[in-house]
């Protein structure tokens, strides 16, 4: 190492092959190291915020916003209407569901996929802590990506939970070096702790196999680290204490060698452990990947030059305006009396001297006509640079354009220039399912992992090798977005009979349509909830159709569809038997509603050969058919006696 830029570098090469304290002071002078070398990340991410927030942040922390920042006095805020345009318009109006697919498994192991999605399905469905959900997670991590480069969301596994935690990648630090084809195997992050918090943490969670003298240690070690730069709080008291912490990770070894996990502050190791990962915690959302290294560019950098162009132009324009704005008044000296001139009643007669000029009032004009077209030039530049269309960020529609293909038109113009955000903003899911997977099959080697969703789901009963099955995403819709645009595109595939009434409600995708649709679909998910019963090849049981079933032929539907579904997939014959004594049982239900009802005294005349008729003889279990439910016996069909 000798000759390396910096001789605070020294020692680090392998920092996490070192241990107890001397892992603490490597991982503490990498960390600490980079930060300071990237220095110009947070300026740069500071610069960025002040943009999109139009007003002035002297530092990338909450106490910013009340304590120093500075509006500008007149800001046209260009940076925020297509920032939060393109979230609305991508992340806004879409919610990607993780899709698991297996790859050559047996029937066991699509089931047990198939309950694994359900299970990451209740995960993502959990609040995460302001957050309803982790949709509403993920909108605020492609935010930050449009704002910053790069949105970071974190996934562990705390207090028997799923924790899905929104960061900031000016945090986040890796060697440029080892990064400059966007694979490091190496990373940092910078973060702070509330010092109670960390207290809990590190030393006294019961869970932690500590030692009473381990515990006492690191107590002291968090109380006497120094508090965050003053600079964030002031000097007066605060109720937080906030500590800086370095959480650093080092992948697994392609030989299969574990890597390191460890937590260090101020040279000494808090927690460390083996990694045996081959992809760190972090869901990172890239607006714009740098061409070289891992991190990215923002929206908000693309258009930076155009929005301070147009802000200075219009900044100038405002005073001139200030300047100019009232009239002038000319008059020839000792021509009028001057208390004339400023009275200001309804109507004021003037009288000047004879042989002198009259006063003269003029409005100047304080801004070229040629300024204004410069001021629209660059205005309109700035959406065409940054390929957001103006129409959606001034919510109008354009003059002229009427028909709905000419607007569905105008719109995928921006939806496939914005399509590779899309797709990142989808990927993401992908990422956060398969670490939400990562998460719990490590906990679950220490304890007991669940998920309430439909009922409660036990780990053990979805864990599937991670080697058989593949996570994709439910593809997004590629209606319009707009209300209108999804009823004219719905309504057009409604009537070429292309779609059903019922696709053509959820096809809308209206909110107030939710519990509307709900009720309607209340039979359908019921259904599936009983084939998924049947359909289990360990814990699976034979169920009986309810013979209340509102729409009985679509129940048989569902039903065939899973059972061609098993039949293709190889499932088991046990399991097969089951479906096809629920379609029989299903398939004497519909017909014996449809037979009509018996004559007043039918069955009482004689019959063909002259003996007294019986009347209708239902089929008992025996004659080949399966058991309908206790009390509906007579429901079946019936055959002649």
């Amino acid at each position: 190492m000798a000759g390396f830029p910096g001789g605070r570098y020294l020692g680090q090469e392998r920092w996490w092959q070192k241990e107890g304290d001397d892992l603490g002071r490597a991982l503490w002078a990498v960390a600490s190291g980079l930060e300071t070398d990237q220095s110009f990340r947070k300026n740069r991410a500071r610069e960025s915020l002040s943009l999109y927030e139009g007003r002035r942040l002297r530092g990338l922390h909450a106490g910013a916003y009340t304590l120093e920042a500075q509006y500008q006095e007149y800001d046209l805020n260009v940076t925020r209407s297509a920032v939060d345009t393109v979230v609305a318009e991508i992340a806004g109006r879409q919610k990607p569901m993780p899709k698991f697919q297996t790859s050559g498994g047996d029937w066991k192991t699509q089931r047990r996929a198939k309950k694994l999605e359900k299970f990451v399905v209740g995960v993502l469905h959990q609040k995460q802590g302001k957050y309803l959900n982790a949709w509403q997670l993920m909108i605020d991590v492609f935010q930050d990506a449009a704002i910053w480069g790069v949105g970071v969301a974190k996934v562990l596994f705390c207090d028997g939970r799923v924790v899905i935690e929104r960061h900031w990648d000016h945090e986040l630090f890796v060697d440029p070096v080892e990064a400059r084809y966007g694979d490091p195997q190496n990373l940092f992050h910078i973060y702070l702790m509330e010092r109670d918090k960390a207290r809990y943490a590190f030393a006294l969670d019961p869970s932690l196999k500590l030692s009473k003298e381990r515990r006492a240690e690191l107590c002291d070690i968090i109380d006497h680290a120094d508090d965050v730069d003053p600079e964030i709080y002031g000097n007066e008291p605060r109720v937080a204490k906030m500590i800086k912490i370095v959480e650093g990770w080092r992948l697994r070894h392609p030989d299969g060698t574990p890597g390191k996990h460890a937590f260090a502050i101020y040279n000494k190791v808090l927690y460390e452990e083996e990694y045996d990962r081959d992809a760190f915690p972090f869901v990172r959302v890239t607006w714009e990947a740098d061409r070289m290294g891992w991190h990215g560019k923002g929206l908000v950098e693309c258009g930076e030059a155009i929005h301070r162009e147009l802000n200075t132009n219009a900044t100038r324009m405002q005073e001139r305006f200030r300047l100019c704005g009232s009239k002038r008044t000319f008059v020839e000296e000792g021509s009028v009396d001057m208390e004339d001139l400023q009275a200001n009643d309804a109507e004021v007669i003037i009288e000047y001297k004879m042989g002198r000029q009259p006063p003269q009032e003029t409005v100047p004009k304080p801004i070229a006509e040629a300024e204004l077209v410069w001021m629209n030039d660059v205005f309109q530049k700035f959406f065409e640079i940054t390929g957001v269309s103006q129409m959606r960020a001034s919510a109008r529609k354009e003059p002229g354009v009427t028909a709905g293909v000419a607007i569905r038109t105008l719109n995928d113009m921006q939806t496939a220039r914005f399509s590779i955000k899309a797709h990142a903003y989808e990927d993401s899911f992908v990422e956060l399912a398969g670490r939400i997977i990562q998460a719990c099959r490590e906990a679950a080697q220490t304890e007991k992992v669940t998920i309430r969703w439909d009922g409660e789901i036990d780990w053990k009963d979805v864990d599937v090798p991670e080697n058989t099955f593949d996570i994709t995403i439910a593809p997004a819709s590629s209606l319009p977005n707009d209300p209108a645009g999804r009823l004219q595109m719905a309504q057009e595939l409604y009537s070429s009979g292309i779609i059903g009434v019922e696709t053509f409600k959820q096809l809308l995708g209206w909110p107030d349509l939710e519990r509307e649709m709900n009720n309607q679909t209340a039979q359908s998910r019921y259904i599936e909830k009983v084939l998924e019963i049947m359909l289990d090849p360990e814990d699976g049981m034979a169920m009986a159709p309810d013979p209340y079933l509102m729409n009985k032929p679509h129940a048989l539907m569902q039903a065939a569809q899973a059972y061609f579904e098993g039949l293709y997939n190889d499932a088991p014959e046990e399991v097969l038997q089951r479906v096809r004594d629920y379609m029989d049982q299903l398939d004497q239900l519909i017909a014996a509603a449809m037979m009509p009802p018996p004559m007043p005294g039918a069955g009482m005349g004689a019959g063909p050969s002259g003996a007294p008729s019986q009347g209708p003889v239902p089929l008992a279990p025996g004659d080949g058919a399966p058991p309908l439910p206790a009390g509906h016996e007579g429901m079946r069909p019936a055959v002649a006696a």
